[in-house]
């Protein structure tokens, strides 16, 4: 890397570091699954996200695949907006409806699984109901590049 790419990546992340990670610190880098680390996080700031990996199973013909979820909170996103399709607020896309639980969704996992809003699949024992199309997530970047779940 050059010199100058070097000081233009310096120069972005310290102005824009904050929405590109989603926050300051990734969750993948905390403490919170160890002895206290909750208690370290919760001292020094707002903790609003917390991945998993799990495995999606389509509602009728039980196609699955591997996901990465992101369990969010209303405080989410810290830095940065959600954009989804439909333009819905968040809170609506992932709001509880008839017993199923809402999930705003990756383009590639709709079209691996042919999902569309509205489609439901099955988390575990829960119940999805696909809500929105993902647009743009302010932390995606924060993982890093993934060729599957993390």
């Amino acid at each position: 890397m050059s010199a100058s790419s070097r000081e233009s990546l310096t120069d972005g992340l310290a102005r824009d570091g904050r929405v590109i990670l989603g926050g300051d610190w990734p969750y993948a880098h905390s403490p919170r699954g160890q002895r206290g680390g909750a208690q370290v996080l919760d001292a020094h700031g707002q903790v609003s996200v917390a991945p998993c990996c799990a495995r999606w199973r389509r509602t009728g013909d039980g196609r699955q695949a591997l996901v990465e979820l992101k369990a969010v909170d209303g405080a989410y996103p810290l830095y940065g907006a959600v954009a989804l399709e439909p333009a819905v607020p968040l809170a609506h896309a992932l709001a509880s409806r008839d017993g199923a639980f809402g999930a705003a969704v990756d383009a590639t996992l709709l079209a691996r699984l042919d999902l569309k809003p509205g489609s439901a699949a099955h988390v575990g024992n829960a119940t999805i109901e696909v809500a929105a199309t993902l647009q743009n997530e302010p932390d995606k970047l924060a993982s890093g590049l993934a060729f599957g779940p993390a």
